[in-house]
């Protein structure tokens, strides 16, 4: 019966154990270019690979090139102050930006696949970080001033991303790389800390250069 039990407690039984929480995994696109899009390409095998070693894992999806925000305007400030919105379309677009908070309250993982366009992310993507960087929501600005997150720590965050050229430090386009140094310093103001990125580009050469989203 000890022989049993100490078999039962071994770390060989415990990896056995089923997973008592169920992962979730929020899964962002932005690219424009839909089955055409490396980082859409990208983005699914990472998402992949996390379901693989999450058996059971809850994902849930959102497209932002398909399903657009719009961007910020004086009405969408003044609501978060509370002010009545009349307008049901407007209204419904806010509600929009209390789920995408709720999403990332809620995931253990993310996974954003972004392009870059014209040196930065999608617009559609700007506009889903002003709808979850929000003061007293995701951060506040604790007493001296520097910001501090209101997430639930641990969660893991993947970039996907792709651009058509080359923007590393020392490189001519250094200076213009405003994509994943603007995500991931944007993200880590409010807690979320880049676990992992994965990168494509490519060199343009004249007929064999691949265009938009790469």
């Amino acid at each position: 019966m000890f022989r049993s039990l100490r078999k039962m407690l071994s770390p060989a039984a415990a990896i056995r154990t089923p997973e008592a929480h169920a992962m979730k995994l929020l899964h962002i696109d932005s690219s424009i270019l839909g089955p055409n899009s490396v980082s859409r390409a990208l983005s699914a095998d990472i998402v992949a690979r996390q379901v693989a070693l999450h058996p059971g894992t809850e994902l849930v999806y959102r497209d932002l090139a398909s399903d657009t925000a719009l961007h910020l305007t004086g009405v969408h400030l003044a609501a978060r102050q509370g002010t009545p919105i009349e307008d049901a379309a407007l209204r419904k677009d806010v509600a929009c930006g209390d789920v995408y908070i709720d999403d990332l309250f809620a995931a253990d993982i993310i996974v954003i696949g972004t392009p870059m366009y014209n040196f930065s992310i999608p617009s559609q993507l700007k506009a889903w970080i002003d709808r979850v960087v929000v003061a007293g929501k995701t951060f506040r600005y604790g007493a001296n001033g520097a910001p501090e997150s209101l997430l639930p720590k641990g969660k893991k965050i993947y970039i996907a991303s792709s651009r058509g050229g080359v923007y590393a430090p020392g490189s001519p386009a250094a200076a213009l790389e405003h994509h994943e140094s603007y995500l991931i310093g944007v993200l880590a103001f409010i807690g979320l800390r880049c676990h992992r990125r994965s990168r494509r580009g490519y060199c343009a050469r004249p007929r064999r250069a691949r265009r938009g989203d790469c």
